[in-house]
């Protein structure tokens, strides 16, 4: 008996189908190769990214602590090298470090010198000529490409601060005024060294009343005035003070922390309006204006309570 055979058309068509599906077949292993090449490019993305965030937040805490340039770039390097990208160290180059200033209203920076500086720009890469090289592909090379460039960017800023110190000044803290305005001094200074441009600082002074002793002045050009005003506290500081005369009755009133936090916040309120952190320093000892005095101690207390408050919801 004779088998049919296949006609040649038949044979044709099956030939055809055999192609398209081999193709069919390239095309999707080309399509999942990219997209295991395509991940791995954007997890080492999101992994110089991480590193690029700390590296530039560690040299702006070296900066804002009053360290050197190349202290910061020191220490964006070394926090850079705890992460991994693409399965090696990340090596951060020094040129890829950048001091300047940030502008919040336009999302802006703008590279420039250490001094005054207020944001840190680093960046992360897996690039040609980067120290960690380029990235290394799995399947790309099959067509003809061997790696990749990949980096990430990240830029750590500090705002301008308006701070204002409240410095009790009532008897009760009479004998220790000498270690409060050496700690106001060096309060002063500190801030003075580590400001940036725009930074304000301010002194206030209470006991029964408050007494603005110096507004708001420009870090570091008025840090002089805030300086003498800190010394002068000695001569409205209980003036005449005489521990030798218990008949002595000096004048100095008693502690009222809530005037003081409200001095605060009007000099603060009063000044330009701008974006800027406003913090008040208050330094006090806490002790009751009037000891045996219940219904005064009480009623300071939620004055100063309500201060308090008042400087939350307005931001300070």
């Amino acid at each position: 008996m004779r088998t049919p055979s296949q006609s040649p058309s038949r044979r044709r068509i099956r030939g055809a189908v055999s192609i398209v599906v081999l193709s069919a077949l390239i095309v999707l292993l080309g399509a999942v190769a990219l997209s295991i090449d395509n991940g791995l490019m954007l997890a080492t993305r999101v992994q110089l990214q991480n590193a690029a965030d700390a590296a530039a937040l560690a040299a702006m805490a070296e900066v804002r602590g009053g360290l050197l340039q190349s202290e910061a770039i020191n220490a964006a390097i070394d926090i850079a090298a705890l992460h991994r990208a693409g399965g090696d160290d990340v090596q951060i180059d020094t040129g890829d470090i950048e001091f300047g200033s940030f502008d919040y209203a336009t999302g802006n920076f703008t590279p420039g010198g250490l001094g005054g500086i207020s944001a840190v720009r680093v960046t992360a890469r897996r690039t040609n000529g980067a120290p960690g090289g380029p990235l290394d592909l799995f399947f790309a090379p099959l067509l003809g490409k061997d790696t990749a460039n990949v980096r990430a960017s990240s830029v750590a800023g500090i705002g301008t601060r308006d701070l204002m110190m409240a410095q009790d000044i009532s008897r009760s803290f009479y004998a220790d005024r000498d270690l409060a305005m050496d700690a106001l001094s060096d309060f002063s200074t500190l801030m003075s060294d580590q400001s940036v441009a725009g930074d304000r600082l301010g002194l206030v002074s209470f006991n029964e009343l408050a007494t603005v002793e110096s507004a708001l002045g420009v870090l570091p050009d008025e840090l002089n005035p805030t300086l003498d005003a800190i010394a002068d506290l000695e001569n409205s500081w209980c003036p005449g003070m005489d521990f030798s005369n218990p008949a002595f009755t000096p004048i100095c009133g008693g502690t009222h922390i809530g005037a003081g936090i409200d001095a605060a916040v009007d000099e603060l309120l009063a000044a330009e309006a701008r974006d800027a952190i406003r913090v008040i320093v208050l330094v006090s000892d806490g002790v009751p204006c009037e000891a045996g005095n219940n219904a005064l101690t009480i009623e300071r207390t939620n004055a100063a309570l309500a201060a308090r408050d008042r400087a939350e919801e307005e931001g300070i």
